[in-house]
């Protein structure tokens, strides 16, 4: 398996490839899919198998005011995509000139010319060139005329729901982290930057990381949540709270972190933290020892946590 930032280092075997294409944001079970069929695909033909992503959301370039909040880092998505089974990961620069190609270009330019294209899978809801007038459908034209087989992969329904990196982030937004792991297949976490607080919780016993996470990327909603806090080689059971700490004037919004056990430096380290279950709404209590009583629940609470992976294992 290899990833290639770009084309530039990619060697296209004379033999052709089996390519799927996508954001893939999340890669979540719809995108699994997607990706287990061009697998089965190349075994078919006899195909090396090739994920093409980009190395940003194609709206943070088109339409930076519509760009939704991401569900991963670039390269934690194409790592994502390298473990899924495919031989190897392409991200494609994405800039104003290609988001202005022509579909019939793009194919031509990128998946013949550079990437010799033999079988591509698409998601039904596809769409790519410019003004997004690229379709299925005309990749099915152009793959008759141009020498190469498409194959159209049709969302994924659970329960009655279409997964989609949408619904993703709904589940995440409305503190249901333990659905988002379900549509993920995988438990749903954000990664920052640890940074200086105003050392309110050594004061009250509960020392806390406070996580500076980019804005572009996904959070839970307001809440206290079971977590388990990663750094270095270290993983640790914790509690975190997300909000504006209304009970001691707080404004800002704030990720903060008790780590169970935990006595140690952690500024200016990154921290991944993995949401495992919502345990409670942000609340504001009439005081500060009741704040702590609660606290000390949400702890107990959050040891006694299930990891969502055990139910994504036992499916």
């Amino acid at each position: 398996m290899s990833v290639f930032w770009g084309l530039d280092n990619f060697k296209a075997p004379d033999s052709g490839v089996a390519v799927t294409i996508g954001t893939f944001d999340g890669v979540h079970l719809g995108h699994q899919a997607l990706l287990e069929q061009l697998v089965s695909t190349g075994r078919q033909q006899n195909l090396p198998t090739v994920a093409l992503t980009f190395d940003c959301h194609p709206l943070e370039i088109l339409a930076p005011q519509k760009t939704p909040p991401l569900i991963q880092t670039a390269s934690d998505r194409i790592h994502r995509l390298a473990d899924s089974g495919v031989q190897d990961v392409i991200a494609l620069h994405f800039d104003e000139a290609m988001a202005h190609m022509e579909p019939r270009d793009f194919v031509q330019q990128v998946l013949l010319d550079r990437i010799h294209t033999k079988a591509l899978v698409v998601g039904e809801n596809f769409r790519f060139g410019r003004a997004r007038s690229g379709t299925p459908a005309l990749l099915k034209t152009l793959g008759e005329e141009l020498g190469f087989s498409v194959a159209i992969v049709p969302p994924l329904v659970v329960d009655g729901r279409q997964i989609s990196s949408t619904l993703v982030r709904l589940s995440v937004a409305s503190g249901d982290v333990r659905q988002a792991a379900r549509l993920l297949g995988a438990t749903f976490r954000v990664k920052g930057v640890v940074v200086h607080g105003d050392g309110r919780g050594r004061e009250i016993g509960y020392p806390t990381a406070n996580i500076d996470v980019p804005t572009k990327y996904l959070k839970p909603g307001n809440g206290v949540y079971a977590v388990t806090g990663r750094f270095g080689d270290t993983a640790i059971r914790g509690a975190a709270s997300i909000g504006t700490r209304p009970t001691v004037g707080g404004t800002t919004l704030t990720l903060e972190v008790y780590l169970i056990g935990f006595d140690g430096d952690l500024y200016g380290q990154e921290m991944e933290v993995l949401f495992l279950d919502k345990l409670r709404d942000e609340e504001k209590f009439e005081s500060i020892e009741e704040m702590v009583t609660q606290i000390g629940k949400d702890v107990h609470a959050a040891l006694q946590t299930s990891e969502p992976a055990a139910e994504l294992a036992a499916r």
